[in-house]
């Protein structure tokens, strides 16, 4: 649909109609915590982050914590939408967790 999303100090903006237009800023998540971005099929945006990730709606943020299910140190660096609506983030250290919200899944890997 020619939309962009990027991250910057100022918060997260769209690219759409040729003008940037910001969609949600705060002062808790910086540009360089920002790994991936994927927008689901309902708008909705997903920010791979360190140990968590963050849904972003209708200017509202939620973070994820997933440290339960991943190393306190990885971070989120790719997010999908899988064909039932769930998104599964990867990391860096090679986990993968299924999320559905508001349940997790940890995928086991071995």
């Amino acid at each position: 649909d020619g939309r962009l999303h990027a991250f910057s100090q100022d918060g997260l903006f769209v690219w759409e109609r040729e003008r940037w237009r910001r969609i949600y800023h705060s002062e808790r998540i910086t540009r360089e915590a920002i790994r991936t971005i994927l927008e689901d099929r309902t708008g909705a945006i997903w920010l791979g982050l360190n140990g968590a990730v963050m849904r972003v709606a209708e200017q509202q943020g939620t973070v994820l914590d997933l440290t339960r299910w991943i190393r306190k140190d990885d971070t989120v660096q790719s997010l999908l939408e899988g064909r039932d609506g769930s998104i599964w983030a990867g990391t860096r250290w090679g986990s993968l967790v299924r999320i559905s919200v508001p349940v997790f899944h940890q995928v086991n890997m071995e």
